[in-house]
């Protein structure tokens, strides 16, 4: 998996997954960072991490509905679309191998 980011230079990314699952969560390209533990100048917060202490917050019915997140339980076989700008967070719920390719669209 990986910590909260949003994929540099602007592009977007698919991800299948060939063995294992992967959660997902993407939020709104115009989600405040703070807000899902993106801070300037700071490493990402481990996924593991950044659920146990973000996750009840953000799906919680007092979240703002503009930023409520896709959340996304991916299978094997299964291709995930990431668009450009969308904050993301993936956590492995198991030995998981996938292809990831991203892109610019422009």
């Amino acid at each position: 998996g990986t910590g909260m980011h949003v994929d540099r230079l602007w592009t977007n990314a698919w991800v299948t997954v060939l063995q294992g699952r992967k959660r997902w969560l993407l939020f709104p390209p115009d989600t405040p960072h703070a807000a899902i533990g993106m801070v300037n100048d700071k490493p990402q917060i481990p996924s593991s991490i950044w659920f146990r202490d973000f996750y009840d917050t953000v799906t919680s019915p007092s979240w703002p509905e503009e930023y409520k997140p896709v959340e996304v339980l991916q299978y094997p076989g299964e291709t995930v679309y990431v668009p450009a700008g969308w904050p993301h967070l993936v956590l492995n719920l198991e030995l998981t191998v996938a292809v990831t390719h991203n892109y610019a669209s422009e």
